[in-house]
């Protein structure tokens, strides 16, 4: 009675085992498609970063050949000592970035400011607005030309309060924090 009681128990043990295993290897493939779903999102935007950046640079092509362009003095007088165009924490820098879950390397052209919804965005220098629009992968988004060839882009805007052809002083409000297009939330993305 007591052989067959241990086998009995042995068996049990077996089968919650074989149960617990079949959890486990049930949330490893409900890991790996909410993984997969997450690397072709990233995928799709790194395609429409790459596509909208393209456009970015013909549009500041275009701007160098008018002339409508910034007379400006640059950025160059003021390296270093540009204001911020919002007060947040620096979510992702300008450069190479490993992904700290995913391990991927992502280049980004800019940084991203973590910033709650509606905060006011400011010109970091005068300049002449040169663009306002969607563009995919930075949705609402404003480009400032600043003369001698600087031009700087505020990205994912919920509400854009500039004009294209505008001319803007240092430190005016030219949109508001949005999250429009953004892998990471309300924030702005500046280059």
């Amino acid at each position: 009675e007591q052989r067959r009681q241990a086998v009995l128990d042995l068996r049990r043990e077996r089968e919650d085992r074989l149960r617990e295993l079949d959890g486990q290897e049930a949330q490893r493939q409900r890991d790996r498609r909410e993984l997969q779903g997450t690397i072709s999102r990233y995928e799709a935007q790194t395609a429409k970063l790459l596509a909208s950046q393209a456009e970015i640079e013909q549009l500041i092509s275009a701007a160098r050949q008018s002339a409508r362009g910034a007379t400006g003095a640059g950025l160059a007088a003021r390296q270093g000592k540009l204001a911020w165009p919002v007060k947040g924490q620096v979510v992702a820098s300008f450069g190479t970035q490993v992904h700290p879950r995913y391990g991927t390397r992502v280049r980004q052209k800019g940084i991203q400011i973590e910033a709650a919804e509606g905060t006011p965005i400011q010109a970091v220098a005068p300049g002449l607005v040169v663009f306002v629009g969607w563009l995919a992968g930075y949705g609402e988004t404003v480009v400032l030309d600043h003369g001698q060839d600087y031009f700087t882009l505020y990205a994912h805007a919920s509400e854009v309060l500039v004009t294209q052809g505008q001319e803007v002083a240092a430190g005016h409000t030219i949109a508001r924090v949005g999250s429009t297009d953004s892998l990471y939330g309300s924030g702005l993305h500046f280059e």
